[in-house]
């Protein structure tokens, strides 16, 4: 008897996004990062609702989740900017995200986003 095997089709197909998708999904995220760091600061980075969303146009930082998009992800949700509020354990809001920061939180965004995205196919 054969052993009946586990593996469906869709696991075997390869991801959307490959390393060089990735790798230019990562370099728009970080460049709409910089750009609301530059406009708004790092602070406002960690305002509640901040989405970053992926299109089929491009990624774009929204104030709240999208009804339309490929995928997308809260800022406040990512590993970097969760250390960042919870250093604000006496809750005076006096906390911002460093633009040295920017970088991680691009790459958590695009790991969160391209996860979404491969489930697609």
């Amino acid at each position: 008897m054969r052993p009946v095997s586990t593996t469906s089709a869709a696991s075997l197909m390869p991801p959307l996004l490959g390393p060089d998708e990735k790798a230019e999904l990562e370099s728009l995220m970080l460049d709409c990062l910089r750009g609301f760091y530059r406009a708004h600061g790092g602070a406002g980075l960690l305002a509640p609702g901040l989405t970053l969303v992926v299109r089929g146009d491009g990624v774009s930082l929204e104030p709240a989740a999208a009804a339309s998009c490929i995928a997308q992800v809260e800022i406040r949700k990512l590993f970097t900017a969760i250390c960042y509020l919870a250093g604000d354990a006496g809750g005076n809001g006096d906390v911002a995200v460093p633009e040295d920061a920017l970088a991680s939180l691009a790459t958590e965004a695009t790991s969160a986003t391209a996860a979404q995205i491969n489930k697609l196919g």
